[in-house]
C-alpha cells in the first residue's frame, strides 16, 4: 500500500487501492451496508462496507466507531457520480 493519500487528492487519482487517514463526521450502521463519512483537514469522503451474512470482525469493529474517532482506512477508491460527496467513494478493505 502507498503513503496516505489526502480527500482533496482523490478526485483526480484513478480508480484503485489507497489508504487515507481521518476523523469519523458520521456513521450509518444498516443491516446490509454500513456507510462512514470521513473527513481529514482537505475534506469529507464516503466510506462504503457490504455487511456479509456471517459474523464479521470488520463489520464488528465499523459498528464500534464513534463520531470523532480517528482512524486509517484501506480500500479501493471508486468513481461513482451517484455519490453525493464529490463522486467518489472508499470500499473498504481494512480499518
Amino acid at each position: 500500500m502507498r503513503e496516505r493519500i489526502l480527500v482533496k487528492d482523490l478526485a483526480s487519482r484513478e480508480d484503485g487501492p489507497v489508504l487515507i487517514g481521518g476523523w469519523v463526521e458520521t456513521l450509518r450502521d444498516q443491516k446490509r451496508i454500513q456507510f462512514i463519512v470521513l473527513r481529514d483537514e482537505t475534506g469529507s469522503v464516503q466510506v462504503t462496507y457490504p455487511r456479509p451474512a456471517e459474523v464479521d470482525a470488520l463489520a464488528d469493529s465499523v459498528s464500534t466507531l464513534t463520531s470523532g474517532s480517528f482512524v486509517w482506512v484501506k480500500g479501493r477508491l471508486v468513481h461513482d457520480e451517484r455519490v453525493k460527496l464529490g463522486g467518489i467513494e472508499i470500499q473498504l478493505d481494512d480499518l
